[in-house]
């Protein structure tokens, strides 16, 4: 069997998941061949939601969709869409730079899912259309980007200085570096100038929709919708090759559709859990935890099924759930 030859498994499937947009619970997924790249491409993906009881779905898309074209698109469509616009872009840029002296101000301060942002949004018009653009900063972000930044820098001075050139790296090769041939020697200066406007953007995030009014909840749709296609789409196991490097997509797909429920259930669960006070700082994992040890037990020859003694914090539990002892 060592002649076989090795079967390269990706370990990334696309999956484009459908949100209830109020409590922003996945309701339904599927699975594509690519993200979707044009405004065809996600009709196609509508089409196959049409069973869903659902008047309007909005849209989330990634930066890797946005052009010109497709943004134009998007705009004469019906579609509801909320799309993060790259940072790099006109619309990005002008953006930024129409809030830039007025973001860090503690009364656009918000938290979303744990950090600290400062945002703002207004309104705009492409086309007699109208759309709302979000704005968020993170002053850590911004450390952060601008730190990888630097050593990426450095590691495609080396690069160039070495004659050793990795693809991926070409815009950032023309971008920030002005390279002279002489002869035998080459020089390499960076582009001072390219260099610090990065540094302009960095910690920056732009949304654009035409449904989404705010930005903590552009933001907070976003980020959601980014963790769960994530976890999704990275399920791939080592173990899910037989002996002979041959791959069982069932397996796969099956493991899908449970993680999909089980996600259904989690954010449920996390959603309803933050609405009681008393139970509201309690992980998900304690609360498991503890009710655990909540049994119902039937006996033979008894009509009546017996039940665990309740404790204080599983009384807590059952009842922000509305969950009766006597009928669980």
């Amino acid at each position: 069997f060592n002649d076989l030859p090795l079967v390269h498994v990706e370990q990334r499937t696309n999956i484009c998941v459908t949100f209830d947009m109020g409590s922003m619970v996945p309701v339904s997924y599927g699975i594509i061949k690519a993200c979707p790249r044009s405004l065809t491409e996600i009709r196609n993906i509508s089409r196959e939601d049409s069973w869903l009881d659902y008047d309007k779905i909005t849209r989330i898309l990634d930066s890797s969709f946005f052009t010109e074209n497709n943004f134009q698109d998007l705009l004469r469509s019906n579609e509801r869409f909320l799309l993060r616009v790259p940072i790099e872009s006109k619309l990005a840029m002008d953006s930024i730079d129409r809030v830039r002296d007025r973001i860090v101000d503690i009364q656009y301060s918000v938290e979303i899912g744990g950090e600290s942002y400062f945002a703002m949004s207004f309104l705009n018009y492409f086309e007699g259309r109208k759309c709302y653009m979000h704005i968020l900063f993170s002053p850590q972000d911004a450390e952060k980007e601008f730190s990888l930044f630097l050593e990426l820098l450095d590691e495609c001075k080396n690069e160039l200085k070495n004659g050793i050139y990795v693809p991926e790296h070409n815009t950032f090769y023309n971008r920030y570096f002005i390279i002279h041939d002489q002869g035998s020697s080459r020089t390499i200066e960076e582009n001072g100038e390219n260099v610090m406007s990065y540094n302009t953007v960095a910690g920056y995030v732009v949304l654009v929709s035409n449904s989404v009014k705010s930005a903590k909840t552009a933001m907070e749709q976003f980020l959601i919708e980014s963790r769960i296609k994530k976890n999704l789409e990275n399920l791939r196991n080592e173990k899910d090759k037989a002996r002979l490097k041959l791959y069982d997509d069932d397996i796969y797909k099956n493991r899908i559709f449970l993680q999909f429920c089980a996600m259904i259930l989690y954010r449920e669960i996390n959603r309803r859990k933050s609405k009681y006070s008393m139970i509201r700082d309690m992980s998900f994992s304690d609360m498991m935890n503890e009710m655990k040890s909540y049994k119902r037990m039937s006996i033979p020859g008894f009509d009546t099924p017996f039940y665990t003694n309740i404790n204080n914090t599983q009384s807590k539990i059952m009842n922000a759930f509305g969950m009766d002892a006597k009928n669980t």
